[in-house]
């Protein structure tokens, strides 16, 4: 073990709380684009195509480029990758208390985390803003 991975461990056994934050780089391996490196997805698209006011003003358009767009961010049935499960492993041995990211993709449950508190919301799941379907 190197001493930075000791003294990473050694703060988590010591922590009264663990939360940990997670963002694009840890599903890269499992054939996730991130989104902001030199070939990222905001290399492809223009990211003001994808926020929300757009999605107020312009529905159709928002959702018929995000479905282009869909297929290069997200590949086909993704598997976690080790990250994801070691994560898991983390929280469900009481080492991490949280599991907060930044991503979409639902790796992290699929990899057995319960509870993830997913910032951006989960590209799976979709509802109506008006009436919840």
């Amino acid at each position: 073990m190197t001493e930075r991975t000791e003294l990473l461990a050694r703060a988590v056994a010591d922590a009264e709380t663990v939360t940990v934050l997670t963002g694009a780089g840890v599903s890269t391996a499992s054939g996730i684009p991130d989104f902001r490196s030199d070939d990222g997805i905001w290399e492809r698209y223009d990211r003001d195509q994808f926020d929300i006011r757009r999605f107020e003003d312009d529905p159709g358009g928002f959702w018929n480029d995000w479905l282009a767009a869909r297929g290069e961010v997200f590949p086909a049935d993704p598997d976690p990758n080790p990250a994801h499960g070691s994560l898991a492993d983390l929280v469900r041995a009481g080492a991490a208390d949280t599991l907060v990211t930044q991503n979409t993709d639902g790796l992290h449950q699929a990899a057995g985390s319960e509870s993830v508190l997913e910032l951006h919301g989960n590209s799976r799941r979709v509802a109506c803003q008006d009436c919840g379907t």
